[in-house]
């Protein structure tokens, strides 16, 4: 595959296989720059009070799946609330690229959607499909 043609071919000229996916690099080279969360693998949750962030929680946790890595709440790039499964430790960049992914996306910022994203620190040889749905009339995203 392509980690072969690397490196075999150090000076391989790759934009050819990265073709519409600048918005998403120029995105994530712009949040990474200026995001102090992104720098200390860390992420931006929403100020709420600890009682709001509670309900949160609990109705992500209520709406537990089998087979789901994690879930989250967001508005904007800020995460309101996020709940992992026992096997999997939640990571800061999964959850930062992700993020990225889908506020690079205005198609992802509307409706609801099924898409393949890397998480690069739970698997980098895989996907895993992120379910995107935009709660109607309001800023909130919750992804699964």
């Amino acid at each position: 595959g392509i980690e072969k043609t690397l490196v075999s071919r150090p000076n391989y000229d790759m934009r050819g296989l990265l073709g519409g996916t600048e918005r998403v690099v120029n995105n994530m080279i712009r949040w990474c720059v200026q995001d102090m969360f992104l720098q200390c693998e860390g992420f931006e949750s929403l100020p709420l009070p600890p009682a709001v962030r509670a309900v949160a929680v609990e109705a992500l946790k209520g709406a537990r799946l089998p087979n789901v890595l994690f879930a989250f709440l967001m508005a904007g790039h800020r995460i309101l609330a996020a709940v992992s499964n026992r096997q999997y430790r939640l990571n800061s960049l999964d959850l930062g690229m992700v993020v990225n992914i889908i506020m690079s996306s205005a198609s992802l910022r509307t409706g609801e959607s099924w898409t393949p994203v890397c998480l690069s620190q739970y698997n980098d040889k895989g996907f895993a499909y992120a379910y995107i749905s935009c709660i109607e009339g309001s800023e909130v995203i919750v992804v699964f």
